[in-house]
C-alpha cells in the first residue's frame, strides 16, 4: 500500500471547494494567513506542500471536513476508514475510544503479536 498523501489530488479538491464558495485565491489566502502565491502552488502542486495546521484552517474556512478534503488524496485502503462517518454517533464514540487505547499500547501490542 502506498502511504504517500496525494498532494495533487488535495490541491485540486481545495481549488474545487474554494471556487464553489466563490472565493478567490487572494481572499482565501488572506483568511488563512498565507500568501496567494503559496495557495496557488498548493492548488497546482507546484512545490506547495500544505502543513496540517494550514490545512485545518483551510478546511474550517471552506466549511468542509478534513476527511472531505483528503478523500481523494488517500489510497483506496485508507479511504475505507472514512466510512466511519456514516456510523451513528454512539458507535463513532466507541470506536474513537478503542483507537485511542490501541494507539497508546500499539508498540507493545505489535511486539507481543510477532
Amino acid at each position: 500500500m502506498d502511504n504517500e498523501l496525494n498532494y495533487q489530488a488535495l490541491g485540486l479538491k481545495i481549488r474545487e471547494v474554494r471556487k464553489s464558495r466563490n472565493l478567490s485565491q487572494e481572499k482565501l489566502s488572506e483568511l488563512v494567513g498565507i500568501s496567494p502565491n503559496y495557495l496557488s502552488r498548493v492548488e497546482t502542486f507546484n512545490g506547495g506542500v500544505v502543513s496540517l495546521p494550514t490545512l485545518v484552517k483551510i478546511a474550517n474556512i471552506l466549511s468542509v471536513s478534513m476527511d472531505y478534503l483528503l478523500s481523494d488524496s488517500l489510497s483506496l485502503a485508507d479511504t475505507n476508514l472514512l466510512n466511519l462517518n456514516a456510523l451513528p454517533e454512539d458507535d463513532k464514540k466507541y470506536i474513537t475510544v478503542i483507537v485511542k487505547e490501541f494507539l497508546k499500547y500499539k508498540t507493545n501490542l505489535l511486539i507481543t503479536l510477532r
